[in-house]
């Protein structure tokens, strides 16, 4: 054996241990038996191989470290100026080595010097019952680090990672990062970071950063996460609910936070905003934005769909490239837009551009202020038009179109029906038949006109009631009135011929007499 370990008897543990051969010790009981035998062999073989770690005829003599009291019943010390500060079951291994009570040091400058901490790696330093793995790791008040210059500064942190935690704030706590570089520079508290580099300067509390850069400097625009209660998993996925607002409360509380991102490069940075997809972004206050590259930057806002948008307050998107831009507005449908306040487009291309406007249907526009487009191609594209059907088309102020290709394209005029186009309103003040001239109708100034045709291809009305007659009646007379009207003339023209005599001819029911044959 190489003389550095021999068995000694622990009366106070009532068992055979290892010590140095320097300490002081029990004789040994003269009770054998088997299996003291048996333990005495597997405790050499320990030594045996203790020795062949720590010592090397050729290159190495082995030094011994200090301990408390001299006494080898509590505490173990092994390497060029190690040392043990207390005499309650401590352990330290390696040259100028350091520890504490009930603590664990092993590397080379290793040190553990508060009660209940182990340090293991070149350099480590665990202090206040923490726990310091690697290289260069630094532990202390209850926390855990490591990996390589792994640093756990705060109050029961965790941190593990080549430089995870590193020069994050002492006074911290409650915080975990997992990965390279992970919760480096916080000065947050009960953060969670994991990934590479995940949550780099994160100053608010309550934050979750899941991804390689999520939540860190690299991310986006803001130096650092600022706010609290943020979520961002992806690479590089950004949640800091950073822009203020006042509540309605008497106190004018400042409310910050509560953003969620998902996805690689998804933001959240408005006030409880949430973006979910690869490069999602959600800006404003209550603002939504689910999709690949989906852009939600109005307050209370909702974009949902690859690359829709939405830029007013209130506004909604919905589709692939949907765009909703202005106040309260609301996009449904593939490259569907509505630009103007108050505005709703659905279906694909859909256009809405005016104030108020709606689209409904593929590549329908409504481009007027008020104005609807009903139907595949429909427009409205004056103020207050109506266009309804498949490429009906409504373009004078206040006009309506009904029907496929129905055109109203003068002033308050209507066109009813397939392609039935309007004309222009021509007032009747008189009528002359007959060389008699007939005046003071009522309604001789029209506004506009209704057209159920066009030229050449005009329609009948059917199923008209009767109208009103009277000097000022401006109704439709439907046919049956007109017969009765027809008749009377008839019988008058009759009764003339039969007073008259001579053979008296009613011809073709124009009231013409010809003279009697005396």
């Amino acid at each position: 054996m190489n003389k550095i370990y021999r068995i000694v008897w622990n009366h106070a543990k009532r068992t055979w241990i290892v010590a140095s051969e320097l300490s002081r010790s029990a004789n040994k009981s003269n009770a054998t038996n088997t299996s003291l035998t048996t333990n005495i062999i597997k405790l050499s073989t320990l030594s045996l191989a203790l020795s062949a770690g720590f010592a090397s005829a050729a290159t190495y003599s082995p030094t011994y470290g200090t301990i408390p009291d001299n006494n080898p019943q509590t505490s173990i010390a092994i390497g060029d100026g190690s040392k043990v500060n207390s005499t309650l079951v401590s352990t330290i291994t390696g040259l100028e080595g350091n520890s504490g009570k009930v603590s664990t040091a092993l590397g080379y400058n290793t040190t553990a010097t508060a009660d209940f901490s182990t340090a293991l790696g070149g350099f480590a330093n665990a202090s206040f019952a923490s726990t310091a793995v690697g290289g260069q790791a630094t532990a202390d008040k209850r926390s855990v680090a490591v990996g390589y210059n792994a640093t756990a500064m705060g109050l029961r942190e965790v941190f593990i990672g080549d430089h995870a935690g590193l020069n994050h704030s002492n006074s911290t706590e409650y915080n975990i990062g997992i990965g390279y570089s992970a919760s480096s520079n916080v000065t947050g508290n009960n953060t969670i970071s994991i990934g590479n580099t995940a949550g780099d300067g994160t100053s608010g509390s309550h934050n979750i950063a899941i991804g390689t850069y999520a939540n860190a400097k690299l991310a986006g625009p803001t130096t650092n996460v600022t706010s609290d209660d943020n979520i961002a998993i992806g690479n590089s996925a950004l949640a800091n609910g950073v822009n203020n607002y006042k509540t309605t409360a008497a106190t004018g509380e400042t409310v910050i936070g509560k953003a969620t991102a998902v996805g690689s490069h998804a933001n959240a940075t408005g006030i409880v905003s949430s973006a979910y997809g690869a490069e999602a972004n959600a800006t404003a206050i209550h603002s939504t934005a689910i999709g690949a590259k989906s852009q939600a930057n109005g307050d209370n806002s909702t974009a949902i769909g690859y690359e829709a948008k939405t830029s007013g307050h209130g506004a909604t998107s919905l589709g692939y490239y949907a765009n909703a831009t202005a106040n309260l507005t609301t996009a449904v449908g593939t490259n569907a837009g509505a630009t103007s306040d108050y505005a709703s487009a659905f279906g694909r291309e859909a256009n809405a551009s005016g104030g108020s406007a709606t689209a409904l249907g593929n590549r329908a526009t409504a481009s007027g202020a008020a104005s609807v487009a009903l139907g595949v191609s429909a427009k409205a594209t004056n103020q207050r038009t109506i266009a309804i059907g498949e490429s009906s088309n409504a373009s004078a102020f206040n006009a309506t179109a009904i029907g496929r290709n129905a055109t109203a394209e003068h002033t308050d005029s209507i066109a009813l029906g397939s392609n039935s186009v309007t004309a222009i309103a021509i007032p009747t003040t008189n009528a002359t038949v007959n060389g008699i001239t007939y005046s003071d109708f009522a309604g001789t100034n029209p506004i506009a006109t209704v057209s159920i045709g066009a030229e050449g291809k005009e329609r009948t009305i059917t199923n008209v009631a009767a109208g009103r007659i009277s000097l000022s009646s401006t109704d439709a007379i439907n046919g049956s009135q007109l017969y009765l009207t027809q008749q009377a003339i008839g019988n008058v023209a009759a009764t003339t011929a039969n007073i008259l005599g001579g053979g008296q001819l009613l011809l073709k029911m124009e009231i013409s007499l010809s003279q009697p044959t005396l």
